[in-house]
């Protein structure tokens, strides 16, 4: 499954090096422009259509990903397998947006991302700015230290983050 970022005109492969051959690549997760795609993409809808294909090159690779009609999505997002893991892929995805948003904040990056008009990006951006990073390896987490109200350094995971309103 990948993300699919409509408004940004990208998709997201995080589970990419699952595949053996992509893993030995070591190049991390695809973010792919929607530019590929094999028919006009909608960036108002929340899904590709339907046979919607997306082609993107990966080292000597070329990996073609396909979306399937909603039925399918439906069939996926209920099963018992996706139910029962549910909290695990919400702790995996905030690990990659706290390890994403740890990137951004690099010198070499985080002036084109201050270019972005992403609005909650940008407000993430400016919460995390010169805040130190926590990286908890025993259990696999990302932690900020953050000012709390007496101005005392509080650590909080990336969805303990409260932003400015409407964001």
């Amino acid at each position: 499954m990948v993300l699919y970022l409509p408004g940004a005109g990208r998709f997201v492969d995080a589970t990419v090096e699952q595949c053996p051959q992509i893993a030995k690549l070591q190049v991390g997760p695809v973010i792919g422009r929607l530019t590929a795609a094999s028919q006009p993409i909608d960036p108002h809808r929340d899904r590709l259509p339907a046979g919607a294909q997306l082609v993107v090159p990966r080292g000597d690779l070329m990996l073609t990903y396909t979306a399937v009609a909603d039925a399918y999505v439906d069939a996926v997002r209920s099963s018992d397998r996706l139910t029962d893991t549910r909290q695990a892929h919400y702790e995996a995805g905030l690990r990659f947006a706290s390890w994403a948003l740890l990137a951004l904040r690099e010198p070499d990056v985080r002036d084109r991302v201050r270019q972005a008009p992403f609005p909650r990006l940008q407000a993430l951006l400016d919460a995390l700015a010169g805040a130190p990073e926590i990286i908890d390896e025993a259990i696999d987490e990302y932690r900020f230290a953050l000012p709390g109200p007496d101005g005392a350094l509080v650590e909080q995971r990336l969805d303990e983050i409260t932003l400015p309103a409407g964001l």
